[in-house]
């Protein structure tokens, strides 16, 4: 019945190929106070990266998260190399930039590392700042040519829940 196997070639050969994005889940220290949004299939938190150091950011860790993980944890590295193979070849001033990625050696850890936007998203960026008409007819232009780039792509690339609090502002 179950159709993963750990050791299915395709999958680590996929996931080799993307090695250089590759960062180690210890080199981010989380934010204890920081944000914690809990979603149906994921769980995102605030931490910096590389704490200490010269080159130190702060990131945005998306955990990725499947229902019944315990019986096919594969399952988990099938989506995390989708949504890799998706994010790592954009490059658009208006699309979050993928910085990186970490796959646990059981595959029952998984995590999509992009930089952190300190505004937030657009809904509650416009309910704190209270933008102008021109700067909110900006924010509109910029989010439409980042959503025609995503549909320009050979492959169209299709977000398929769109909503005020997925746009990030920076």
């Amino acid at each position: 019945m179950n159709n993963f196997q750990p050791d299915d070639c395709v999958l680590k050969e996929f996931i080799q190929k993307l090695n250089h994005l590759f960062i180690d889940i210890t080199r981010l220290t989380y934010e204890r106070e920081g944000e914690k949004i809990v979603g149906g299939y994921c769980q995102l938190e605030v931490a910096t990266l590389d704490s200490g150091e010269s080159t130190a950011k702060r990131v945005a860790a998306k955990q990725l998260r499947l229902e019944g993980l315990q019986t096919e944890p594969t399952r988990l590295a099938y989506r995390l190399a989708r949504e890799l193979k998706v994010w790592s070849g954009l490059q658009h001033p208006h699309v979050l930039p993928l910085l990186g990625f970490y796959l646990g050696d059981d595959y029952k850890l998984a995590v999509l590392i992009s930089e952190y936007m300190s505004y937030g998203d657009l809904k509650s960026y416009i309910l704190k700042s209270k933008p102008s008409f021109n700067e909110r007819l900006r924010l509109v232009r910029d989010l439409t040519d980042g959503l025609a780039y995503l549909h320009s792509q050979t492959a169209p690339i299709r977000h398929g829940d769109l909503k005020p609090v997925r746009c990030i502002i920076s």
